[in-house]
This record gives structure tokens, sequence and C-alpha cells, in this order.
């Protein structure tokens, strides 16, 4: 496995459902990108995100680009719960399916 940069990534090619729209959104794909630009050129492989999924130390892959989910834990809608069962591997697929609006996915670090 290869190394994946942080701030660019590929985007899933199923399990996009809603987020087709939200991510043919021109204006919202330049805030997004701004927001990578600010972590460019630093990598992780997927093998050192699998050593990040505990509930004190939780790491997310979503469209390629490493989270760190650990302080968000406790205030997540959904639960820390959600968040530690995804977490160590790429969750791009199951962060897609539920559908977050657009608000929650501009709030990605």
């Amino acid at each position: 496995a290869g190394r994946r940069p942080w701030g660019r990534g590929r985007r899933a090619a199923a399990g996009r459902g809603g987020m087709e729209k939200l991510f043919s959104d021109a204006a919202f794909l330049k805030a997004l990108e701004a927001q990578r630009a600010k972590i460019k050129g630093r990598t992780m492989t997927m093998e050192e995100v699998a050593n990040h999924k505990s509930l004190q130390d939780m790491y997310i892959v979503i469209r390629g680009v490493v989270y760190d989910v650990t302080q968000y834990a406790e205030v997540h809608p959904g639960g820390r719960l959600v968040l530690l069962r995804n977490s160590g591997q790429d969750g791009t697929a199951k962060f897609d399916g539920e559908k977050h609006s657009k608000e929650a996915v501009m709030q990605l670090p």
C-alpha cells in the first residue's frame, strides 16, 4: 500500500448518493480545496491509519484525506461509537451514505 497525500484524494466512485450535487458545486469545491491546502504535503499510509482506532485516538479517511476525529467524538450528532466503528479505515462510503449536510462537510478539518 502506497502513501496517500492528506490534502489530495480520489473520490469514491460508489456510495456518494446525495453528495453528488454538493461535490459538483464549484464554490463548494473551491472552499474545500482551500481547507485541504492547509495540510497539503503530509502523507500517511492506510496501515498507519489502521493504528488509530480507539476512543482516545481515531483517524478516518474520507475521499483520500485523513482526519483525526478524536476530539470531535464527544459532539458528533451520531455519537462517538459511530466514529469509532469507522475509525482506522476509509469511511467515504459510509460518510456519503449518511447524506451529511453541506455544513457538516465544511466542518471537516
